[in-house]
């Protein structure tokens, strides 16, 4: 997730991760995501659906599976990823 810039405005830590578990899509993270604070940042990490391999599939074929489905949703939620970072950039200051 992209890094939104923020002196937090005074919100509190668990007023931000509040805030993005609200905020962030349902269907972009497999669990909770883990939100990070410090005085000028705030960085979001969440584990993404691992794709579907076929039985038997070996270490290269899985490492590039996965490197192709972390690119994919660079990709697709980019411009969401930074309406979200701005939003919280204009929340949090």
């Amino acid at each position: 997730m992209k890094k939104a810039h923020a002196q937090h405005a005074g919100a509190t830590d668990d007023e931000i991760r509040g805030w993005f578990a609200g905020r962030l899509p349902d269907d972009w993270f497999t669990a909770p995501v883990e939100v990070t604070t410090d005085r000028d940042e705030i960085l979001i990490v969440g584990e993404i659906p691992a794709p579907d391999l076929p039985e038997g599939d070996n270490e290269e074929a899985r490492a590039s599976a996965i490197a192709a489905r972390i690119g994919g949703f660079r990709e697709d939620t980019r411009a969401r990823r930074m309406r979200i970072a701005e939003e919280a950039q204009r929340r949090f200051g």
